[in-house]
């Protein structure tokens, strides 16, 4: 799956909830411009983890995030 958030004119930060990862997946998320002060939240499904943390931020202009999943738990790829 690959989400893009465009934060230009957006009026708050956005969170983004990765699906279980039972399901062996890969998530990308980017931020497709300038963040514009925003944030954006990555956090995993429920009490699952982003190479053992329970969110990761991304805040700046064009940052990306490319995650997979062990079958329990995700893990930064890129």
């Amino acid at each position: 799956d690959f989400v893009l958030v465009n934060l230009v004119g957006a009026s708050s930060d956005v969170t983004i909830t990765l699906p279980a990862a039972s399901s062996d997946a890969q998530v990308a998320v980017k931020i497709t411009g300038a963040a514009n002060g925003k944030i954006v939240t990555v956090d995993g499904n429920a009490s699952e983890t982003i190479d053992g943390e329970t969110t990761k931020i991304l805040d700046s202009d064009y940052e990306s995030i490319h995650m997979i999943s062990d079958g329990s738990n995700w893990w930064r790829i890129s």
